[in-house]
């Protein structure tokens, strides 16, 4: 057997046991250091504590051993600050405060600085487990630190990933490059545009400005049909008289959809009526085929006898459609949230629900 290995304590392997077999991880939180009493110890399953223990942390880094899946390798680092001992053994505590693996540690003098030399150490521990995601390391990121390892390797992952800020209008950052089809339609506000791209886009523009112009016809050709009197606009349109003018509609014309009639902004809201409030309506006038909705909110107090509800207007011509849905329940239970509605008339609809006590309604009716 190796000099140095480290083991699950009894109390550890009890843990795990439980953790695999109930689904429940059991959470590693910190590292302890000690010096062994001045000599190296053989780990042993039955111990509780370190021999003697001379520093406790959280824990720095976690990984899987790459060679091997069943091995967690746990990391802490020492700063220079700290020492004035010889490491010879090492253990991991949970959460709760107990022991879950021990292990022996090459002995190693760690120097604090007023000793006149100091350091910066990273000290391992592996434990094998025969199911890693039964173990949660937790790591508190306000009070570890960092080896110099581990931040080059999280600056060459993040140099190498295009996983970067993206730019926009106000702030910068990472942007790609617009395809030609892109560019052309004009649309994509996270890509940037090439020369190639900006060339293609005023190509088609050119294009597109030659195939206008072969359809065009130039004024002074349309004006010379009125002869020599008429250079302008403005007397092609005094020659032209009434036939140049637009036609407004009347409020009874736009209504019937007249032909040739122009519907002006002080005419569309014609037959609009409404109110915006808990219970309210809005109408379309005729030319918008004169619909209107209505809605409400209501409280009944017995449901199952049905309650009938005024409108907030009467529907002139007929009510289509009611229907209701529950709001609110006082008492009763969520099974009893079923609702029905039905149109008594032009002006009432009845509502019904299943519940044994006061109910409020949402309802809507839909009619012209």
């Amino acid at each position: 057997m190796s000099q140095f290995f480290t083991l699950p304590t009894k109390t550890g392997q009890g843990l795990l046991a439980n953790a695999i077999a109930y689904g429940e991880p059991l959470t590693i939180a910190e590292l302890a250091i000690g010096d062994g009493g001045g000599k190296l110890p053989t780990p042993d399953a039955n111990v509780t504590r370190l021999v003697n223990e001379v520093r406790r942390g959280p824990i720095n880094q976690t990984s899987v051993d790459d060679k091997n899946p069943n091995w967690t390798v746990v990391e802490q680092v020492l700063p220079a600050d700290v020492g004035g001992w010889t490491i010879r053994e090492v253990g991991l505590y949970d959460t709760d405060g107990n022991l879950i693996a021990y292990g022996n540690y090459p002995e190693t003098y760690k120097p604090q600085l007023s000793e006149g030399s100091a350091r910066t150490q990273t000290i391992r521990f592996v434990m094998e487990v025969t199911d890693t995601s039964a173990v949660t390391l937790r790591i508190d990121p306000s009070v570890v630190m960092a080896s110099r390892k581990y931040v080059d390797d999280q600056l060459d992952a993040h140099a190498k990933s295009r996983n970067h800020p993206a730019a926009d209008t106000k702030s910068g950052g990472m942007m790609r490059f617009a395809t030609l089809v892109e560019s052309k339609k004009g649309e994509e506000a996270k890509a940037a545009q090439t020369p190639a791209g900006g060339k293609a886009q005023l190509d088609e523009h050119r294009q597109e400005e030659v195939a206008h112009k072969a359809g065009q016809i130039a004024l002074d050709s349309v004006l010379s049909v009125f002869g020599e009197a008429v250079k302008t606009v403005q007397g092609a349109l005094a020659a032209l008289g009434s036939a140049a003018r637009l036609n407004v509609g009347t409020q009874s014309e736009i209504d019937l959809g007249a032909e040739g009639r122009v519907v002006t902004a002080d005419k569309m809201k014609f037959g609009v009526a409404y109110r915006l409030s808990t219970n309210g309506y809005i109408a379309l006038p005729k030319w918008l085929s004169g619909g209107i909705l209505q809605w409400g909110v209501v409280g009944v107090s017995n449901p199952a006898a049905g309650q009938v509800v005024t409108l907030p207007i009467e529907f002139p011509n007929s009510f289509l459609v009611p229907f209701a849905t529950y709001r609110q329940i006082i008492g009763g239970t969520i099974n009893d949230r079923s609702t029905g509605a039905i149109n008594v008339s032009r002006s009432q609809i009845g509502l019904t629900g299943s519940a044994s006590n006061e109910m409020t309604f949402n309802w809507w009716a839909i009619g012209y």
